[in-house]
Formats: C-alpha cells, sequence, structure tokens
C-alpha cells in the first residue's frame, strides 16, 4: 500500500473519531447528528448540485436511497448508543463488527486477496479491539453494552459493503450527498413528532459543533470511498480501525472516561496491526 492511500486511510480514520467524540461530548441530544448532516449537506450543495445536474439523476437517488435507509438504522443505533452508554465499550465494539464482517465478506465475495502480512495486521488490530471493549477488569462492558456495539457493528457493515458496491455505478461525492440528504428527510418526521423540544435545542444551542461534526462525517466517508476504488476492502476497514486509537485519546483526554492498562495494551495491538498492514 502506497503512502498516499495509506494515510487518507488514516485521516479518515481521525475524522471519524474526531466527529463520534464529538458527538458524544454534545451530550444526550440525539438530533445533534441529523443537524450535523444537515449543515454539512447545505455547505456543500452549492458544489456537488450542479455535479449531480450532469449525471443519471435516477440512477444515483435509486442507490443513494437504499444506502440511506441503511445509514438511518445506522443513526438510530449509535446514537442511542451514545446517550446511554459509555463511548469506551460502543466504539471499539461495534468498530471491531464492522471490520470482521466487511473484511469476511470482501474476501468471499469481492475476490480481495490478502497477503499472509495483511492477514496478521487484521488478526493483531482484531485483537486489539477485542482487549480494548472486553476485557478490561475495572470497566468491563456490560452484556448490553456489548448487544449494542454488535448491533451498530452489524449497521456498520451493511452500509460499508452496499456503499462499496454502489460507487461502481455512481460518483462518490454525489452519492455521499444523496444518501445523507435521503437519510435526514427520512429521520425528520420521527423528530418533529417525537423529538421536537430536543431538535429545537440543537438548532438553537449545538449549530456551530453540529457543523464541525457534519464536515468531519462526510469527508471522512467520502476519503473511505475514494480509497475503495484501488485498495482491498478488508484492508481498508482493518486500517480504519486506527481511529479506535485516535478516539482512546480523544475518549481519554478530553471526555475523562476511565481507561485500564489493558486498553493502552490494546492500542498497541491496534497500531501495530496498522503497521502490518502497510507493510503488506
Amino acid at each position: 500500500m502506497s503512502y498516499f492511500y495509506f494515510f487518507l486511510i488514516l485521516l479518515s480514520g481521525l475524522l471519524h473519531a474526531i466527529w463520534n467524540t464529538l458527538l458524544k461530548f454534545s451530550g444526550k441530544n440525539t438530533t445533534v447528528l441529523w443537524l450535523s448532516t444537515t449543515l454539512a449537506c447545505i455547505v456543500i450543495s452549492p458544489f456537488v448540485i450542479p455535479h449531480i445536474l450532469k449525471q443519471d439523476i435516477m440512477l444515483l437517488l435509486k442507490w443513494s436511497f437504499f444506502s440511506g435507509v441503511i445509514h438511518c438504522f445506522y443513526y438510530f443505533s449509535l446514537t442511542y448508543s451514545y446517550s446511554k452508554y459509555s463511548m469506551s465499550v460502543i466504539y471499539p465494539i461495534s468498530r471491531g463488527c464492522g471490520v470482521l464482517i466487511a473484511s469476511s465478506c470482501g474476501v468471499l465475495f469481492f475476490n480481495d486477496v490478502l497477503t499472509p502480512m495483511g492477514i496478521v495486521g487484521m488478526l493483531t488490530i482484531l485483537i486489539g479491539i477485542g482487549l480494548f471493549s472486553v476485557l478490561n477488569s475495572k470497566s468491563g462492558a456490560t452484556v448490553i453494552e456489548m448487544v449494542f456495539g454488535i448491533v451498530v457493528g452489524i449497521c456498520i457493515s451493511g452500509y460499508l459493503l452496499f456503499d462499496f458496491v454502489s460507487i461502481n455505478y455512481v460518483e462518490k461525492v454525489s452519492f455521499v450527498f444523496c444518501l445523507y440528504f435521503i437519510m435526514n428527510v427520512l429521520i425528520l418526521p420521527y423528530f418533529l413528532v417525537f423529538k421536537r423540544k430536543e431538535l429545537v435545542d440543537a438548532i438553537k444551542t449545538k449549530k456551530v459543533i453540529s457543523l464541525v461534526i457534519g464536515v468531519c462525517a462526510l469527508v471522512s466517508y467520502i476519503l473511505i470511498l475514494y480509497v475503495l476504488d484501488v485498495i482491498e476492502i478488508g484492508y481498508v476497514v482493518s486500517l480504519r480501525e486506527t481511529s479506535i486509537v485516535f478516539a482512546a485519546l480523544l475518549t481519554c483526554f478530553v471526555l475523562k472516561e476511565r481507561f485500564s492498562l489493558l486498553k493502552w495494551v490494546a492500542i498497541c495491538c491496534i497500531a501495530s496491526g496498522a503497521f502490518a498492514i502497510k507493510l503488506s
């Protein structure tokens, strides 16, 4: 893997860790992520919409709609989990499940060819994720936390695999813009009926942090879809899980969540796995 793609994936992981940490930091308001992606879409719309109009709009909307539906499940599972449970548990479990499922499907269905060093790197990252999320003796995950982490991970693998196929038929930036737009349109009626107070509060008090979250989320995902054009999906999703290292540091120093020695050992496993993938 070239340094260019290696650092693009790391940048995507960093941005992913930043927006997740900011989302958790923003509190238990489950509408913040909706406002975030809405604001980001508004900001980039003058640049994207003229490009969309030059494409096969019906084809773009078809792929974007189904991806948007999958992202809706991801949205609700993620925001609910963050509103109830520790990010230091939900994040690594969900990302680890996403890696395992997406990487396995990449080999089984998309003819990914992985080198021995690459496989070692992926396994090392998964070991680190397992240590990070489950084996912390001081603040180990409860069963319900682990279940929600797995649910979020299933949603992650679902949209990754679907979007991996989608970008063979539609342009990436337009696709991401449309899928987020569709997701937000689908979610809005629920918020207007059941979460109106939270939505009004988010619009009044959390516009700045929401905009930062939205921009980080959109750019992070666009970068991943760009790299998926040229690098095996197993390598991409595994290496992107170095975001767990970034999230660990942010969770510890920004959110002030407790970390045991074992979790720091797990961070070293993830970093070593990333280095192995780079060498593969």
